[in-house]
């Protein structure tokens, strides 16, 4: 019965972080690591029994408590610190690198440059906010539809739960070096190179240029 509830704990503590991590629920992740804990727990009482048993060495009961109580430790600490973060509303790099990779593999061609990017946790919803460079010719519409799609992209990949504040610049002439737009009938300069967003260069609060990005 010990083995099949160090089971069931662990199952439940995989559902609960594979949810929580889906709807940005720090709550739920740390009960899932909690009941994953549990199952270690369970599980080194149970193989200490039996090395006891086996061999007679009484003081493997205390070694086995004093690894799981780094153990527990180790994960306490990891939870709190997650916890501390999200209520702190720091900003998660692993989430904003996942960001980053998204919008480089769905890249349109209408969007030039991105910059000052943020994404911020308040508890289980998520702020997104950036600056997005497109063709400066694009009316009203056509630049929203590009809000629109940018926003699609980010919430098809992390629920509705996020928050997400676009603001649209315009193109300038040194923009058209790092621009590979080819229907474009107002270009100033050749295309020269495209530059791959990272979370360096993407959190700048400054627009993306070849003397200083290349």
């Amino acid at each position: 019965m010990i083995a099949v509830s160090a089971i069931v704990n662990y199952l439940v503590g995989w559902y609960c972080i594979h949810i929580g991590r889906k709807n940005n629920s720090i709550a739920l992740v740390a009960s899932g690591k909690h009941l994953r804990t549990d199952t270690w727990s369970t599980l080194a009482i149970i193989g200490g029994l039996v090395l006891i048993y086996f061999t007679g060495l009484k003081w493997i009961d205390s070694a086995v408590a004093i690894v799981m109580a780094f153990l527990i430790i180790y994960t306490g600490y990891h939870i709190m610190r997650r916890s501390v973060a999200g209520i702190m509303d720091e900003a998660d790099k692993e989430l904003l690198q996942k960001v980053v990779d998204i919008l480089n593999v769905h890249r349109r061609p209408n969007w030039i440059d991105l910059h000052n990017l943020r994404i911020i946790k308040f508890g289980s919803v998520l702020h997104l906010e950036c600056h997005l460079t497109v063709p400066w010719y694009l009316n009203v519409l056509e630049a929203h539809l590009e809000i629109d799609a940018l926003t699609n992209l980010v919430r098809n990949e992390f629920g509705e739960t996020v928050e997400v504040f676009v603001h649209v610049d315009g193109c300038l002439e040194f923009s058209c070096r790092i621009c590979d737009k080819m229907e474009c009938t107002v270009r100033q300069h050749p295309f020269e190179k495209k530059i791959k967003w990272t979370i360096l260069n993407i959190s700048r609060n400054t627009r993306h240029q070849l003397n200083t990005d290349s």
